[in-house]
């Protein structure tokens, strides 16, 4: 069953500035930072967004927990639309979704210790009764996140970057949340750090029966911690499905390229050749006409530049909006 589930998502930003509409006799322009997006998380999976900066990765993180709000669609958390909760019903939607923020040190409060930021939420949600019980969750907390007693006493700019990156881990972990969102928490940290956060998290999520999604721009990563995996360009997923089959079978034009940037060796010993995009990602202001992808794209049929392909199932969970798919898939 899916704990999550997100149909037709839009989330757009208005562009006011009254300097330059007075200048040049614009209107208000629309920013469509995420549009038309769909798909699902079932319980306990790994859901990976993955793509170019700025295709709206992180606004369908902040839209899927309220954090902004929608333009339209609908978003269900565990067969509930969250659009239609308030009061005591938001409160606890809150704690049993959290996030875990891309930056660590400037996600974390520099006039607390690591005591406070973690027992903060406790406090809020009233879970604790007394200042002991509260110490001994904390305490608690950083041991399972592979901290001891004396980071408690420390404030974030005391902490090693992954030090910092387990306080925010342990703050997301307070309430005894079932769906997690991960905004690159592998950002910025050495490889062999990377590696033990990667591994904390998988057991975390074995541990507490979690559910992810995961943003990253490293494949690597997405590709060792993800059961799922959605390409996203230019506010729109454009391609979708099992981890495995996305890697080795990749149908769409972007989803081909952008993953051609890992280095893999063929069977000859020499290193595939990348494929190049050209040009620059369009503006979310004023996207093309057609599929968004098109003045980027080596297989560009006319159709394309007219008409915006729909996200179509090719194989068993396995979408893709291309109208010339098949060119990249070689049949």
């Amino acid at each position: 069953m899916a704990l999550v589930k997100v149909e037709n998502l839009k989330t757009y930003f208005s562009k006011n500035d009254d300097i330059f509409h007075s200048l040049l006799g614009k209107g208000p322009q629309i920013v469509k930072a995420v549009d038309n997006v769909s798909f699902s998380i079932e319980k306990e999976d790994t859901f990976a967004l993955v793509g170019e900066s700025g295709c709206g990765k992180t606004t369908v993180a902040r839209s899927l927990l309220r954090l902004v709000e929608l333009t339209a669609g609908q978003i269900y958390f565990d067969g509930k639309n969250i659009n239609d909760l308030h009061g005591r019903e938001l409160k606890e939607f809150r704690s049993r979704a959290q996030m875990i923020l891309q930056d660590p040190r400037s996600s974390l409060n520099p006039r607390m210790i690591a005591e406070e930021i973690v027992s903060e939420p406790l406090y809020i949600h009233g879970r604790v009764k007394d200042e002991m019980e509260m110490l001994e969750e904390v305490w608690h907390l950083l041991e399972v996140v592979g901290l001891s007693k004396q980071h408690a006493e420390m404030f974030p700019h005391e902490l090693s970057g992954g030090q910092a990156r387990r306080v925010g881990i342990a703050r997301a972990l307070t309430l005894q949340p079932e769906f997690i969102v991960c905004d690159e928490p592998t950002a910025g940290l050495d490889v062999s750090i990377m590696a033990a956060v990667l591994n904390l998290m998988r057991e975390l999520q074995e541990k507490y029966k979690l559910t992810f999604l995961w943003i990253s721009h490293n494949l690597h990563v997405v590709k060792h911690i993800s059961n799922k995996v959605g390409v996203m360009y230019l506010g729109k997923i454009v391609e979708h499905g099992g981890v495995d089959d996305l890697f080795s079978h990749p149908l769409h034009p972007y989803t081909e390229a952008l993953f051609s940037s890992i280095p893999q060796v063929n069977k000859k010993g020499k290193y595939q050749q990348r494929v190049v995009l050209e040009g620059e990602v369009p503006s979310p202001i004023n996207p093309p006409r057609g599929c968004s992808f098109n003045p980027r794209c080596r297989y560009v049929l006319q159709k394309c530049r007219e008409e915006e392909p729909e996200l179509c199932q090719i194989d068993k969970g396995h979408f893709v909006a291309c109208h010339n798919y098949k060119e990249v898939k070689g049949d």
